[in-house]
């Protein structure tokens, strides 16, 4: 039997047989795996579909820094969180910054992040926007 990571954080969608028929898939949703079994968090909505205004500079990225832009319409003052994750899905950073007319402008710094391919997601109020991101140094 396979076992599965403690501490994942996934962004999942499913659909259900009902009737003997299978609905369409229903909105992504947060599922964290903590060490007592899954949680479901919220139901948030999955904005980034590599059309989104989120920008990510250098990429792939050499291990120094990375640029962050985003910007969300009909948001005046509030806070993103900037959420890095590896590609077993555990977290290798996690920091919340404001934002001001809905403008996030950040540099990061990922000295300690090692090779290999990361999910940046940025979540602001029940939206989430996600972006590939490579680091090789």
């Amino acid at each position: 039997m396979a076992q599965i990571p403690q501490d994942l954080a996934l962004n999942v969608r499913v659909r259900a047989l009902v009737g003997g028929t299978i609905t369409q898939y229903g909105p992504a949703c947060r599922l964290e795996l903590l060490g007592n079994g899954p949680v479901l968090l919220q139901q948030q909505t999955i904005v980034s579909d590599g059309n989104s205004d989120l920008q990510l500079w250098p990429n792939p990225n050499n291990g120094e820094v990375v640029n962050i832009s985003l910007s969300v319409s009909d948001m005046e003052d509030g806070s993103a969180t900037i959420t890095l994750y590896d590609a077993t899905g555990r977290i290798a950073f996690n920091r919340t910054e404001t934002m001001a007319d809905g403008l996030l402008n950040v540099t990061l710094d990922l000295g300690r992040t090692a090779d290999g391919v990361y999910m940046m997601q940025v979540t602001v109020g029940g939206e989430i926007y996600n972006r590939r991101m490579v680091v090789s140094k």
